[in-house]
């Protein structure tokens, strides 16, 4: 069984590759294959170079700390940060499309 943070690393860094194609494969196919304009892709997927910056930044962090340290006692302040990114980030998507995805 993994250490907890260990895991959190690893689901971590499945989440920025998810992040990653779904910029590359899907954005930009969407812009480049089937036309659409960068302001209708940006409306599909809000902020997504902005969460791909903050899910990268979280994930450098975290890898930073375990090596400082073959055990990692406290990531407590690191994940701290991480959620009030993120709370600050959702809340200006989240707004910010509510009436584009409204029927």
């Amino acid at each position: 069984m993994l250490p907890f943070n260990t895991e959190l690393i690893i689901t971590e860094k499945h989440h920025c590759l998810t992040l990653k194609i779904m910029q590359k494969i899907f954005a930009e196919g969407m812009i480049n294959e089937l036309n659409l304009s960068k302001d209708m892709v940006a409306r599909i997927f809000p902020c997504l170079d902005g969460l791909l910056d903050l899910h990268l930044n979280f994930f450098h962090k975290l890898k930073e700390r375990q090596l400082q340290s073959t055990l990692v006692e406290n990531i407590g302040d690191i994940v701290l940060q991480q959620v009030e990114c993120h709370l600050a980030n959702y809340n200006c998507m989240h707004f910010t499309n509510i009436s584009f995805f409204s029927f």
